[in-house]
């Protein structure tokens, strides 16, 4: 008999599973996105739901099993070695921008947006100062945050003012 489905996604895990597919089939993996959006739904029967998952699963010593369950060869995993170690850096980094500088994000939300944010392309926090600056130009609000790091309205302006004040602060040099 065939295994019985799997349960629905909750859109937290929709989000997490797109994540994982925007990592492998990002540049510099040479993985096309069909076969990372394969490999991730393969990951996600697995129970990888999110990025931080994949990232901090791959870098804990089960890179070749996860590569296994997500259908990818060894060719596949020794190239996404490196990049695991990179955006896993650059997650933490604005996992860690979002937590200090925003008071309403327990840790693991800080992260779970950091981890959004990686998948919409957005892998520093001033590369999302300048997305925010972008945004704003043309004419929207922070509900261009809001979408990128998958928060509610509050906690995208809360994010905004942390991001004017790091702009004018620490990162001028990166604007």
């Amino acid at each position: 008999p065939a295994p019985p489905p799997a349960p629905p996604r909750s859109e937290e895990e929709e989000v997490g599973v797109a994540a994982v597919a925007a990592f492998l089939g990002s540049p510099g993996t040479g993985i096309p996105a069909a076969r990372a959006q394969a490999a991730a739904e393969a990951g996600a029967a697995h129970g990888i739901l999110s990025l931080g998952q994949l990232l901090q699963r791959w870098l804990g010593g089960e890179s070749r099993e996860l590569a296994a369950h997500l259908g990818l060869s060894e060719e596949d995993a020794s190239v996404l070695d490196p990049q695991v170690e990179e955006w896993e850096t650059r997650v933490q980094a604005v996992a860690d921008f979002i937590d200090g500088g925003c008071g309403s994000f327990t840790a693991a939300q800080a992260r779970a947006a950091a981890e959004s944010a990686a998948a919409g392309g957005v892998k520093a926090v001033g590369k999302m100062l300048r997305r925010w600056k972008r945004e704003q130009r043309g004419g929207r609000g922070p509900e261009a945050i809001a979408e990128l790091l998958h928060v509610d309205g509050s906690r995208a302006i809360e994010v905004v003012a942390a991001l004017e004040e790091w702009g004018r602060t620490d990162g001028v040099d990166a604007v």
